[in-house]
């Protein structure tokens, strides 16, 4: 049995500390020169793609690796810590965002929808 809880999005975030260092981006292709933090699926082993899109198409980014979590945790610590540039559920840095430890970054690029599932047997 599967039912959708609710529904999230991703924000590309970073300190104003990091920003004010390395440069803010205004363009996808501008994070080729960032340090990015990413996320691995523990059960595949696969990056997250950032969902990155132009004009309504995906824009397909060999971003850099600086550092790789399958938690979200670390990677929000990461980025409060202005060691790079995250993409995050938003629901993680609604704390974040509002205080202004983190800032919101190319927002005219991101583009995704998702939503939490929970699945259980269907008989016991």
């Amino acid at each position: 049995m599967m039912r959708r809880l609710q529904g999230f999005s991703h924000r590309i975030v970073a300190t104003p500390e990091y920003l004010e260092q390395r440069g803010t981006p205004k363009h996808p292709y501008d994070l080729a020169s960032h340090a990015c933090l990413h996320y691995r699926y523990p059960s595949s082993g696969k990056l997250d793609a950032w969902p990155l899109t132009e004009d309504g198409k995906p824009v397909h980014l060999d971003l850099p690796q600086s550092a790789v979590a399958n938690a979200i945790d670390p990677l929000m610590a990461m980025a409060e810590a202005g060691q790079g540039i995250a993409c995050l559920p938003d629901f993680i840095l609604v704390d974040a965002l509002a205080g202004g430890r983190l800032i919101s970054l190319l927002e005219a690029y991101v583009s995704d929808r998702r939503s939490f599932t929970i699945l259980w047997p269907s008989s016991r």
